[in-house]
């Protein structure tokens, strides 16, 4: 059941309010998750396969390290996790193969982080590095050639709305509900660690991006101090994310995934594959685009400084 509650307006005083364009954006994210080309299925439930949750636990783990060591943001990493799950979630016959072979799976992954670093970093990794990062496993003509795959299976849909885009627009009511922008820092620092924990469980693929964010937000604000958010801002933050993202913090999705994200989290799976020695000396240049290259046509820039340090 949808909350009627209203933003509290008597605890947003002087600041400037957008309340209609943080509503308008949530409801046209909400639409988008909604739409059956943004959904994605438990697909591990289906049966068993060669590839397994523990599996995909491992390759999130490793596409993190990734994003952590050259800079990148979290949410190239849940874009990658988007493109993986939902193309898997279609079902194709490429799709089935992947699930039954891990070295597929594996391949996907990292052609799902290639694609989502073009679309949300200045820097890329370029093929042939994808290529050293799986110590030769795959060739950099396999990365391109399942980049074209992936793309088509997803039909070239990239932007779908993920946890952390809905997570900040919940934040952004923070500090017009009476809580400063120390606590709205904080909150998101509890958030991202939650929402990372959610991208691994297998179990809460099949949650919309909004609930895992409202589920994770309410988490959050649970374990900080009263004196950073204290009890009546804490109440006005719920009442007016219920209000303008037409959501229940009571419902019964949003209270199992508030469960799973409050148990325990094996954060140690790691892939060995040493990124740092890859890079190590390495310059990442890019050529001028041929007929061979990456369909997704970005700014290409060398980041070999970076990968140096």
């Amino acid at each position: 059941m949808t909350s009627s509650a209203t933003p509290n307006n008597n605890s947003m005083s002087s600041k400037p309010i957008h309340f209609d364009e943080i509503s308008a954006r949530i409801s046209a994210m909400k639409m988008q998750e909604e739409s059956t080309a943004y959904r994605c299925s438990d697909y591990f439930s289906a049966g068993k396969t060669s590839v397994d949750a523990s599996c995909r636990s491992k390759l999130v783990e490793w596409t993190y390290s990734i994003v952590d060591f050259c800079g990148f943001h979290q949410e190239t990493a849940l874009t990658a996790f988007s493109y993986v799950d939902r193309y898997i979630s279609r079902g194709s016959e490429h799709a089935r193969k992947a699930l039954d072979d891990r070295r597929l799976y594996q391949l996907l992954f990292m052609t799902a982080l290639h694609i989502a670093v073009k679309i949300h970093e200045t820097k890329q990794i370029d093929a042939l590095v994808l290529s050293r990062l799986s110590h030769g496993k795959y060739s950099a003509g396999e990365f391109l050639e399942k980049e074209r795959d992936l793309l088509n299976g997803l039909d070239w849909r990239l932007s779908g709305p993920t946890p952390m885009e809905f997570a900040r627009c919940f934040l952004s009511i923070v500090p017009h509900c009476g809580g400063d922008d120390a606590s709205k820092s904080l909150l998101l620092t509890y958030v991202q660690q939650q929402i990372k924990k959610a991208t691994a469980k297998s179990d809460l693929l099949s949650q919309k991006p909004s609930t895992i964010a409202l589920s994770a937000l309410l988490n959050a604000m649970s374990e900080i101090d009263g004196k950073d958010l204290p009890q009546q801002q804490h109440l006005s933050v719920i009442s007016s994310i219920e209000a303008l993202a037409e959501m229940d913090s009571h419902s019964g999705e949003v209270q199992f995934v508030r469960r799973q994200l409050r148990g325990s989290f094996n954060g140690c799976f790691a892939l060995p594959i040493p990124c740092k020695n890859i890079f190590q000396n390495e310059t990442v240049g890019f050529e001028k685009q041929s007929s061979s290259a990456s369909p997704v046509c970005v700014s290409r820039v060398s980041f070999s400084e970076k990968l140096k340090k």
